[in-house]
């Protein structure tokens, strides 16, 4: 009877070794099979960024964003400013400024005054809101937003927005 129970433990141990293989296999196979993110140059300077825009013939694209408090701009990182379609289409093309407003992450007195600043002058009315500009400096789009499963849509308008 001891040798029985020895026997259905073996089995009941093979059978637990086994679901755990099989699901350490899921778990790699999901990460290995996401899309690899990009890590996009975000600046937080602006004026840099305008002045390197004018010198490298590029647009600026500024995003409003509330990082650590706004679905939709943490999902319009997600779904566009993370992948790298995204990154490819960016590079030299534009210079990339993000104007955050946390309510939770620490930021430094000035940067924030210089984001406010920006916002009033920008007219800033929702988050998140992204605003390209010329090389020049002139405002030629504008979207304030982003809804789920838009991705396709809102790579089209990036797309004609900093086309030339």
């Amino acid at each position: 009877m001891l040798e029985s129970l020895n026997l259905k433990r073996n089995e009941s141990m093979k059978h637990l070794i086994a679901l755990i293989a099989i699901l350490v296999a899921i778990a790699v196979a999901s990460v290995v099979m996401q899309p690899a993110k990009a890590n996009v140059p975000w600046r937080t300077d602006y004026e840099q960024a305008r002045n390197d825009a004018v010198r490298d013939d590029q647009f600026v694209l500024l995003n409003f964003t509330g990082s650590d408090w706004c679905q939709p701009c943490m999902m319009l990182d997600r779904e566009i400013f993370s992948e790298e379609w995204f990154a490819q289409f960016v590079e030299g093309r534009a210079a990339l400024v993000k104007l955050d407003f946390p309510r939770h992450k620490e930021q430094s007195d000035a940067e924030r005054e210089r984001n406010e600043a920006l916002a009033r002058e920008y007219q800033i009315e929702g988050f998140p809101s992204i605003i390209i500009l010329d090389p020049e400096g002139d405002e030629v789009a504008r979207q304030t937003g982003f809804q789920p499963g838009a991705a396709d849509d809102y790579r089209d308008w990036l797309q004609g927005a900093m086309s030339r």
